[in-house]
């Protein structure tokens, strides 16, 4: 349900092109967003079945950092996608991030890009009393 309507789209072409979007969500997000990169070469589709994507994050004073893997969705189209674990998102703020790459003849990992944790609900609150007094 929603599927698209939860879905980052990020696509990676050539290891030395930037990822300029910010990419953001929410501290209360539990199996919320989830960030999908496509991976080409050169604008070529491409098959990478067998190969590894991470998601390298760090919070902006280093303290705190993850390597979370990436699921093939569809490897032989370069299709990853990631939903964002709530190790990261209890990290509200500005996190410097980077996608790893591992393949059968070494790692690339991508330019640094922006991903915003922003305060989120707090989902343990508990309902307002609406009646009316």
């Amino acid at each position: 349900m929603l599927k698209e309507f939860r879905s980052i789209d990020v696509y990676w072409d050539k290891a030395t092109r930037r990822i300029y979007e910010e990419i953001r969500s929410s501290s209360s997000d539990e199996k919320g967003r989830k960030l999908t990169v496509q991976i080409v070469n050169d604008g070529q589709i491409q098959d990478l079945t067998n190969v590894a994507l991470n998601l390298y994050w760090e919070t902006q004073d280093g303290e705190n950092r993850g390597l979370d893997p990436f699921t093939a969705l569809d490897p032989e189209n370069g299709i990853y996608e990631l939903y964002f674990r709530t190790g990261m998102l209890e990290h509200v703020g500005k996190l410097n991030a980077h996608l790893h790459l591992v393949d059968t003849t070494g790692a690339i990992t991508s330019e640094p890009f922006t991903i915003v944790v922003f305060q989120g609900v707090d989902v343990d609150a508990m309902a307002s009393d609406d009646e009316l007094s």
